[in-house]
């Protein structure tokens, strides 16, 4: 099972910030497998990932054996 939180406004989706390149790369291939055109997926800089945080609701993706969902992050308006 993988998953990302992410938050979707209009067409853009966010998501957090990582530290390792590697895994930031690894994220945005599985993310783009879901989040098709029009949507565009903008990895946010850690202060702008809490604004937005402040500012929107945050969801999660998961994949579970092979199926994407989208589901509202349990820990919302937290990081």
């Amino acid at each position: 099972m993988r998953e990302c939180r992410f938050i979707r406004c209009g067409n853009n989706v966010y998501v957090p910030p990582v530290e390792i390149w590697l895994e930031g790369w690894t994220r945005q291939r599985w993310l783009e497998r879901h989040f098709k055109e029009p949507d565009v997926i903008r990895v946010a800089s850690l202060m702008s990932w809490e604004w937005l945080v402040d500012k929107h609701n945050i969801s999660r993706l998961v994949e579970k054996s092979g199926e994407f969902v989208e589901e509202p992050y349990e820990n919302n308006k937290a990081d």
